[in-house]
């Protein structure tokens, strides 16, 4: 478990769970002790499953100019650019980090169908009022991991996704330096099948995914060095591709506390 002055992080305890959950983090703070009072979501190639206690979130996709007040948030991956806001002064967030294609564990239609803002309610049934019980009613870290994990269970459904879990893992080992096509025939399938696993299972496109595998990689570097040179012609293209501005913008808008990329 890791801790720092405002976030707890746990590992997953469910051995199932463990190959999809990357892990678990828990927010308690007052919104007046955090560096930035709202932050701008640079796509990021994981799922994130936030519940937000008693005090909601503000959920704006300034790609379609639509914005929510949300106790649960689940997004799923695509390009577009969302922002989180505290909708009250305090902040109290339970949530999951999950692989990119474990949704498709708790659902049988095609990711790809899914709006950008999923409603978990809905996905869930009937397991949320015993999550929301059990959670809301917990003081300890360890009963919330549990809770989260009873719910994500008895939703789950056992599913052969190995060839897209392998094509994600390849993925990012070479940095989303490898094409479809390379990538297609190291996994012995034809690129239409590795392109159609790609909606299927995570909901956008192999070259979608690239994007965001490498926006994830320049937004540390950009918020980590300070020798990076902002504006390179691929920087500056693939920043602008999704987030609007050149990179030179981008150290200002990569915040210390940032919800979906612990």
């Amino acid at each position: 478990m890791k801790n720092n002055s405002f976030v707890t992080i746990e590992r997953p305890k469910n051995p199932v769970l463990s190959q999809i959950v990357d892990f678990y983090f828990y927010i308690n703070t007052s919104v007046l002790e955090l560096p930035e009072k709202s932050e701008i979501i640079l796509p990021f190639p994981r799922l994130t499953f936030a519940y937000f206690f008693d005090y909601p979130f503000i959920a704006t996709n300034h790609s379609i100019n639509k914005s929510f007040q949300v106790n649960l948030f689940f997004s799923k991956i695509s390009t577009q650019k969302i922002c989180l806001r505290p909708y009250s002064d305090k902040i109290k967030v339970f949530a999951a980090v999950l692989k990119p294609y474990a949704l498709a564990f708790f659902n049988s239609k095609p990711i790809s169908s899914f709006n950008w803002l999923i409603d978990v309610e809905k996905m869930v049934g009937n397991g949320m009022d015993p999550f929301v019980e059990q959670i809301q009613g917990s003081n300890e870290l360890e009963e919330r991991v549990s809770a989260i994990e009873d719910l994500l269970m008895l939703n789950f459904n056992d599913r052969d996704l190995s060839l897209i879990a392998r094509a994600i893992e390849l993925t990012e080992e070479n940095f989303g330096k490898i094409d479809l096509s390379d990538l297609a025939s190291y996994l012995g399938v034809k690129d239409r099948t590795l392109r159609d696993h790609f909606y299927e299972y995570i909901g956008c496109s192999p070259n979608e995914y690239y994007r965001i595998l490498k926006m994830k990689q320049l937004s540390y570097q950009i918020k980590n060095s300070e020798n990076l040179l902002l504006d390179s012609s691929l920087g500056n293209r693939e920043v602008a591709k999704v987030n609007g501005n050149p990179s030179k913008h981008i150290r200002k808008e990569v915040p210390n506390f940032r919800l979906m990329e612990l």
